[in-house]
């Protein structure tokens, strides 16, 4: 029984988060390498708990260098896609503003909880609102944000509050891309799908 014990604190650490790193693509725009010290990680807990804030994850900006760097917003940037076990992709309706709409913050389909930098929470509403941020040198921002609420498989366009409901349990696969951009630079960042025990 000990033995059991100690094999489970060894294997059975469920909901710890898995930090999975984004990869650069060399396709971009402006010349010169944006933010070259600043890499950008998922965070997400790969079995969670249904609850009223949804699919949960983090996007964590860390600057190892020692001179703080100003981005665009990645909030603008990201694209988040969500399938299901049968790989069909699972709809909500939120664009980031640099798509042309904020549909998905007024709907509050995706909604962002939290924001720390360096550790300490931050007022989200003028981060969420501002088109740039500043990871200050040797420092770290992190965003943590949801999925709440999805389109139910017969939504019509213009898709409206009353076409969603709360994400089912099930298990799923997620896929972030982003943009990390430093003045007219650019870079697109690609995510490896990471799947989510949502029950």
């Amino acid at each position: 029984m000990i033995a059991g014990l100690l094999g489970c604190l060894v294997s059975c650490k469920v909901n710890k988060p898995v930090p999975t790193a984004f990869t650069r693509t060399t396709m971009g725009i402006g010349t010169g390498t944006p933010a070259k010290n600043v890499q950008v990680i998922m965070n997400a807990d790969t079995a969670q708990k249904r609850s009223d804030k949804g699919l949960q994850f983090s996007l964590k900006l860390q600057n190892d260098s020692a001179t703080a760097v100003e981005i665009v917003n990645p909030l603008d940037l990201l694209g988040v896609t969500m399938f299901d076990t049968a790989w069909k992709e699972v709809q909500f309706p939120y664009r980031g503003r640099q798509s042309g709409h904020d549909g998905g913050w007024k709907n509050r389909t995706f909604v962002v909880n939290r924001v720390k930098i360096n550790g300490r929470a931050t007022d989200v509403e003028p981060f969420v609102k501002g088109y740039n941020i500043t990871i200050p040198g040797n420092g770290r921002v992190e965003i943590f944000m949801g999925i709440t609420n999805v389109l139910k498989r017969d939504a019509v366009r213009p898709f409206t509050v009353e076409q969603t409901i709360p994400v089912p349990t099930g298990k799923y696969t997620v896929i972030l891309t982003s943009g990390l951009m430093e003045g007219t630079s650019s870079v697109i960042l690609h995510m490896p799908p990471l799947k989510i025990d949502y029950q």
